[in-house]
């Protein structure tokens, strides 16, 4: 739902309620010029029984490979999947383009956006295109670091071609230099031009511990629907390395 190439073949009430293969609230972060960085993500979730309750756990994964074009630009390739019920769902390929503004790294407001542009592929082989726009919008205040993501996302193939408002942000604050403990907020608002109401929206909140290891970073988070048709609970892990 909030990512670009969601599993078309899974159920569309189950599409309308997992959580999202990018799981994460884009910042400043990106790769640096010539260096490449592998992203790996995981999560698993409750589906909520109003839409299926003989579901399982819901797992999704995605791995991505970021390379940095300059300080301001990185292109990435990402490969998410989904598995339900005992079975696995390849969800296409995305392909990402990244920028952002040069800026204090350390204090005051910074701004950038992703494009990405992917497909899904169904059951009858046929393949779905969507694309996504993500706006980055970030303020760092002493040990405080707040973000924003008021992404749009658009199917340019199939019937259903309504462009959807699925915002998230992120509140963190710095406990020390390797460690920092966060809010995340997840939301699919429903089309831009009529927005779902509250009851009809899946949010997902969660706390998350953020934490640097080396050449490494740890996004681990634990959270819960804020709505009856959201996830019951969630749990994610993402895995960041820079490979050279």
């Amino acid at each position: 739902m909030l990512v670009l190439s969601v599993g078309l073949s899974l159920s569309s009430e189950l599409t309308l309620a997992a959580p999202p293969n990018d799981f994460r609230v884009l910042t400043d972060d990106i790769s640096t010029p010539g260096s490449k960085t592998l992203k790996i993500q995981s999560s698993v979730a409750r589906p909520s029984s109003n839409f299926s309750p003989d579901s399982g756990r819901l797992f999704q994964g995605l791995g991505e490979l970021a390379y940095g074009l300059s300080e301001q630009w990185e292109i990435s390739a990402q490969a998410p999947v989904t598995r339900l019920n005992g079975n696995w769902y390849s969800n296409g390929i995305n392909l990402e383009l990244q920028y952002v503004a040069p800026h204090d790294d350390d204090d005051g407001f910074y701004w950038g956006a992703r494009t990405e542009l992917g497909y899904a592929s169904q059951e009858d082989d046929k393949r779905t295109w969507q694309a996504e726009f993500r706006p980055i919008l970030g303020y760092r205040i002493s040990d405080w670091h707040f973000a924003m993501n008021p992404a749009v996302t658009t199917a340019l193939s199939g019937e259903d071609r309504k462009a959807k408002f699925e915002p998230s942000a992120k509140l963190s604050y710095q406990v020390d230099k390797s460690n920092a403990v966060s809010m995340e907020y997840f939301v699919d608002a429903g089309p831009l031009s009529h927005f779902l109401p509250r009851s009809r929206r899946n949010e997902l909140a969660l706390i998350v511990l953020d934490s640097k290891i080396g050449k490494s970073e740890i996004n681990l988070g634990v959270g819960r629907g804020m709505t009856s048709i959201s996830d019951r609970w969630v749990v994610k892990f993402i895995l960041s390395t820079t490979l050279d």
